[in-house]
């Protein structure tokens, strides 16, 4: 009885997925995660967290920029057939990321309470083929924007096929 109870509590401790393969869509999302987040350093933010879960949801990333707390939710769609990556991240969603932000701000945010914001990156297209068309965008951007005092990061948008492959929203919603 004792054998059983702790090989239950060891299987309840142990990573969930590491019995399951993993999916076509799980890897592209693992993917896109880390082109977002490679894109976000690139914008000069650090990463505090990948991957936060809780009883409350999943944050896909938590970064800093400056003196904010930035909530990260990464949406990926290979093609904009039912709609784009940032519409899929609706009111429920929203909700949802905003309780898993409370609970992490609770329980490892206790002393002090930063600035937050949430950030939507939406990415369209293949991950491995956004990475590579984001990377060579990137480098003409700062070419472009080396000499220019005016320039600053902020919002792309995938609407313009000539622009980023990969949407960054800061802001995207409060709560």
């Amino acid at each position: 009885m004792l054998k059983k109870s702790a090989s239950r509590l060891k299987q309840a401790l142990s990573p969930k997925n590491t019995s399951q393969k993993q999916t076509p869509a799980m890897a592209a999302g693992q993917e896109s995660e880390r082109a977002a987040e490679q894109f976000l350093r690139e914008q000069g933010l650090k990463l505090i967290q990948r991957n936060y879960r809780c009883k409350a949801g999943e944050i896909d990333l938590i970064m800093q920029d400056r003196e904010h707390l930035v909530f990260v939710e990464v949406r990926f769609r290979r093609n904009s057939r039912y709609g784009s990556a940032s519409e899929t991240v609706n009111l429920q969603k929203q909700q949802k990321l905003i309780r898993a932000a409370q609970y992490y701000l609770q329980t490892c945010a206790k002393h002090s309470l930063p600035a937050c914001r949430f950030d939507v990156i939406a990415i369209q297209g293949e991950p491995s083929q956004t990475a590579a068309a984001q990377k060579k965008h990137s480098e003409t951007h700062q070419k472009q924007t080396a000499n220019d005092p005016l320039a600053t990061k902020g919002q792309f948008s995938s609407t313009n096929t000539r622009q980023k492959p990969i949407e960054w929203i800061p802001n995207a919603f409060t709560l």
